[in-house]
């Protein structure tokens, strides 16, 4: 069975292991990776990220969706995760949301542009979607700028978990 990979210049994203688990730990306690309106991912113990993990890659492996792990090429360090979801916005009103967050220790290395056109093309080319949304938020300035630079653009102010956030959107070119 081949092993789900995306590689760009820098950066590995990958499906999980377990293994994982020893790095993403850590890192899922860092605030910078648990700022967004919706679906904190730190953890309480190694345990409860390997459970997180084995959940996620059970998601990937049925849906071929979901959070995945970015790692530096050359090193194999955990940079931050990125991935695909469905975010609902209201009763029928179904999105598919791109999610990148890096480490904080890891940001403004232009990790996040490297590796959200990769999902993205991995979204439109081989799971066939049409439109693409991204997420800000006002205590992240960085963040329009990113999705701006990888090719989105600002579509509306919605309320996510009562925090009024800006989505972006994009289709295939």
């Amino acid at each position: 069975m081949k092993i789900f990979r995306l590689e760009t210049p820098r950066l590995l994203i990958r499906e999980w292991n377990i293994q994982d688990a020893a790095m993403y730990f850590p890192l899922s306690q860092d605030p910078a990776l648990n700022g967004h309106p919706h679906g904190k991912i730190s953890h309480t113990s190694l345990e409860d990220a390997e459970k997180k993990i084995i959940e996620w890659a059970l998601l990937f492996g049925q849906t071929k969706m979901g959070i995945l792990p970015i790692f530096l090429n050359e090193e194999k360090i955990q940079v931050g995760v990125c991935g695909i979801k469905p975010l609902m916005l209201g009763p029928g009103n179904l999105h598919f949301e791109v999610i990148c967050r890096i480490g904080s220790q890891y940001s403004g290395h232009g990790f996040a542009s490297e590796a959200i056109p990769a999902i993205l093309n991995y979204g439109f080319k081989t799971l066939g979607l049409k439109e693409l949304v991204g997420i800000s938020q006002a205590n992240f300035p960085a963040g329009p700028r990113v999705l701006q630079k990888v090719g989105m653009s600002f579509l509306k102010s919605v309320t996510l978990q009562n925090k009024k956030v800006d989505l972006f959107s994009v289709n295939p070119q």
